[in-house]
């Protein structure tokens, strides 16, 4: 699955080089499939590009949520976070973003803050509760 997927954001990134969202998602297949330095170079790339974005659009959430998403991904949690949390401040309905810092405090041995943040984003997408408390027993 990850493969084929590999190769759906690649003919993305071809088609247009400046999307960072398929860079991002692109780099967590690489993860999966253990191939580090792919994953390493997409991460950069799509930090690089949300960085312009940001600097640009400083109100789009989204920014803040992917280049989150890719920092996590290079290992730099409390980057990662703070995106997080901007991008939770600009929009607090982004049951994504609590989701994903949850992600990132797991990674820093932070499961009492995870588990809230997962919370939150099962209050704010409750079509999610079943797969959020599974990952909380999976991971806390």
């Amino acid at each position: 699955m990850d493969t084929l997927a590999i190769e759906d954001f690649s003919r993305a990134i071809q088609a247009d080089g400046s999307t960072g969202y398929a860079s991002v998602n692109r780099g967590f297949c690489y993860l999966r499939l253990a191939r580090h330095a792919d994953a390493i170079a997409d991460f950069s790339n799509a930090v690089s590009i949300f960085s312009r974005l940001i600097v640009h659009s400083p109100l789009y959430s989204d920014g803040y949520f992917f280049r989150g998403r890719a920092l996590r991904g290079l290992g730099r949690f409390e980057d990662a976070i703070r995106d997080q949390t901007e991008c939770i401040r600009l929009d607090p309905s982004q049951a994504r973003a609590y989701a994903e810092r949850g992600l990132a405090y797991m990674e820093l041995g932070k499961p009492e803050l995870a588990a809230l943040d997962w919370r939150q984003a099962t209050r704010l997408l409750p079509s999610s509760t079943i797969r959020f408390e599974q990952f909380m027993r999976a991971r806390v």
